[in-house]
């Protein structure tokens, strides 16, 4: 098993987001196993989401307590060189978060008492 990164900023992990205009923008995100479906959550106006690819479908989610419709894309994140084809949600909260879309592609290790967080290919 190859080590592709480890965090540093336990548990995020950075990331790049291929835009349609053929540039990324890179930031971190949380990575939180329990954000099922959808493989990167951006906050709703952190980007303009016409530099997104075409817009999917709408989706719902539960985020604090009650439903909320979101809209969806699909996309390449990369993380540590490797890029994966994935769908990004655009949520009301606040954190980047790298869901289930990714992290069920990738072997991880949530390594609580030392910080850290090893991704796997």
């Amino acid at each position: 098993m190859r080590k592709l990164t480890e965090s540093i900023d336990y548990p995020c992990i950075n990331f790049r987001l291929e835009l349609s205009n053929n540039s990324f923008i890179e930031d971190n995100a949380l990575a939180d196993t329990g954000a099922d479906v959808h493989g990167l959550f951006i906050p709703k106006g952190y980007i303009d989401t016409s530099q997104l690819a075409e817009n999917i479908h709408p989706d719902t989610i539960g985020f604090s307590g009650k439903e909320t419709e979101i809209e969806v894309f699909i996309g390449q994140v990369e993380i540590a060189g490797k890029f994966f084809e994935t769908t990004i949600a655009i949520y009301p909260g606040d954190e980047m978060i790298i869901g289930r879309g990714i992290l069920d592609k990738v072997k991880s290790c949530f390594d609580g008492p030392k910080k850290r967080l090893t991704i796997y290919q």
